[in-house]
């Protein structure tokens, strides 16, 4: 004992003295605010490149499907089989190449005279660049081919042609009415649309052949002329390579009744060529000679349903976009007791002056997207085909939700013997393959419910037990907890316990399972529409699968039919999986607070 205190006591006694006496010593006060669990999962979504870049794409791609048709001029039930299967074409991006053409190869010198002669005819514009339908001969050569067993050098080309403009002239019949209103927009536009009609014109015959043919298609055309008789042309050379009007010519200068526009040259000194069929050495050739008469062209032909005409189609489509009225004190009947008693120039006059046109509201074909087999605009049709399928995938992503949330909650909490029984009727009808039950729905219930309606239940009636079978997963997890536990014994009831204190903390992952689904019924549907098994065509309806079952028959010759609506896809796709991943992984919460 005495060793003890002989070792404390020489411990020095300022050993003994306070550090820092006259320091406040104090706990660091603690700042950090709790952050809640959705907030903890953004700010880790948010530290997800991927994800978010995958958010925004989704957001744009539904900003377009909602609103991408309302800045279309198109609606989805135009149709335009002039304009069918035309090329993108938007005049801000046709720097790019984005100007509505292709490249056609090997181009026989018949093709090239038939292009060539749209922009060769006579007009109201010297240049006639905006009709031309070649932008470019990109390459011509000869070529060694076999004819009716013959061997022939050939002039082939390969041609820049602009979809647009390649559809030239087209043939048409007209009332009366639309005859005079096409006269009236001539006058007050300054815009040629009526041009001459070919003697040998028909309904069926290429109104872009307007020019002399070869010598012999010729010869064939005078000689059932002069007969009586119809002969319909094939597409033929221009007459010793020169574009010589054959027009059907008058000694009346308002030759059925037309007192519109006429084309340069139509001045009423019109001397036409005279044809004939002579005998040359034992063989038939075509002679002409100029007639002494001054003529002027043919611009109708009427016949019992109104005038046939011959349009130049690009002016005729402005027109037919252009909005009007009557003038006032005048309507459409006013316009033909007008038009009965008509027999001068000046009577003409006055019915053109009881039109007004708003020539600032026409505009010419520009489809941004293309358009397909039909003639329809794509991106019109695209944007509310996506606006359709996102609405039947989110209809059946929440009610899914519904059901197999309920469904998989109360077998989660409940278990034992009622689980069971639920586990064994989700087996059963998830071994019910979905392609059959969609196209069962699609054979007896689209009768009554439409083929939507129809989908619709075919997604449904399984589509909920991966749903299901989710949310049973997180009630076995959660239920045993302490928090659970306590709230039984405060006297909780069950349906509170289930869905006040187990879901939302397994909301991550319902949400999760939630948005991944949506992507998974747009495309079943388009599989489903691609593969003929339901057409929504037949509902009036579209979606991206029938804008793919359209443009699968058309890929190797227009690709963009069926290019635009494969990169919507792929983009939503791609999109969904990456933007789920990053949702998985902000709703995780065994992450939760982690720094990554």
């Amino acid at each position: 004992m005495m060793n003890k205190e002989n070792k404390y006591s020489n411990i020095s006694p300022e050993k003994f003295k306070l550090v820092r006496q006259d320091a406040k010593i104090s706990d660091v006060k603690f700042d950090t605010k709790p952050i809640g669990y959705f907030k903890d999962a953004f700010i880790r979504f948010k530290k997800n490149k991927s994800s978010v870049t995958a958010a925004i794409i989704i957001i744009f791609l539904l900003l377009f499907a909602i609103f991408g048709p309302m800045f279309s001029k198109y609606e989805t039930t135009d149709i335009d089989g002039n304009y069918k299967q035309a090329l993108p074409k938007a005049s801000a991006f046709e720097f790019l190449g984005w100007d509505g053409t292709r490249v056609e190869d090997k181009q026989s010198q018949m093709a090239y005279d038939k292009y060539n002669g749209i922009g060769k005819e006579k007009n109201s514009n010297a240049n006639n660049a905006p009709y031309n339908a070649i932008k470019e001969v990109v390459k011509a050569r000869l070529e060694i081919q076999t004819i009716k067993g013959k061997k022939q050098e050939v002039m082939v080309y390969d041609l820049d042609l602009d979809s647009y403009n390649s559809v030239g002239f087209i043939y048409d019949n007209i009332d009366d009415f639309q005859f005079i209103a096409l006269q009236a927009y001539q006058q007050q536009s300054n815009t040629q649309i009526f041009f001459p009609l070919p003697f040998y014109s028909t309904s069926t015959q290429d109104a872009n052949i307007w020019y002399h043919l070869i010598d012999k298609e010729y010869t064939n055309l005078i000689t059932a002329h002069s007969q009586g008789q119809k002969y319909l042309p094939t597409i033929g050379t221009a007459y010793n390579g020169e574009y010589i009007p054959a027009y059907e010519g008058s000694l009346n200068p308002h030759y059925d009744g037309y007192y519109g526009s006429k084309i340069d040259g139509d001045d009423g000194k019109y001397l036409p060529l005279i044809t004939s069929v002579v005998d040359v050495n034992g063989g038939k050739k075509v002679q002409y000679t100029q007639s002494t008469e001054e003529m002027h062209y043919i611009y109708s032909r009427k016949n019992g349903t109104g005038h046939q005409v011959r349009l130049l189609y690009k002016e005729y489509y402005k027109f037919k976009q252009t909005e009007w009225t009557f003038a006032e004190g005048h309507n459409k009947q006013t316009v033909l007791n007008a038009l009965a008693k008509a027999t001068t120039e000046e009577d003409y006059q006055e019915i053109f002056d009881m039109f007004e046109f708003d020539l600032s509201t026409g505009f010419y074909a520009e489809f941004w997207f293309g358009s397909n087999q039909f003639g329809k605009d794509i991106f019109t049709l695209l944007g509310s085909g996506a606006r359709l399928s996102f609405i039947l995938a989110f209809s059946v992503s929440i009610i899914n939700l519904t059901i197999g949330a309920f469904f998989g909650a109360v077998e989660g909490y409940y278990g034992g013997t009622l689980d069971l029984i639920m586990e064994r009727v989700a087996e059963i009808l998830s071994g019910v393959p979905f392609i059959v039950v969609a196209t069962l729905f699609n054979l007896h219930l689209a009768e009554k419910v439409g083929t939507l309606g129809s989908l619709l239940f075919a997604f449904v009636l399984t589509g909920w037990l991966g749903m299901a079978g989710r949310v049973r997963m997180q009630f076995y997890r959660f239920k045993g907890q302490e928090y659970i536990l306590s709230s039984r014994t405060l006297g909780a009831k069950d349906f509170r316990i289930m869905f006040r204190h187990i879901f939302p903390n397994a909301i991550g992952t319902i949400i999760t399972g939630s948005i991944l689904s949506i992507p998974g019924v747009i495309f079943s549907e388009s599989t489903l529409s691609y593969l003929n098994i339901i057409d929504l065509k037949t509902s009036g309806l579209t979606s991206v699968g029938t804008l793919l079952s359209d443009g699968s028959g058309k890929i190797q010759d227009y690709p963009h039919i069926l290019l635009f609506p494969v990169l919507f896809i792929s983009l939503l796709m791609i999109s969904f999986n990456l933007f789920g991943n990053g949702l998985r992984d902000a709703f995780n919460p065994s992450l939760r607070g982690a720094d990554e």
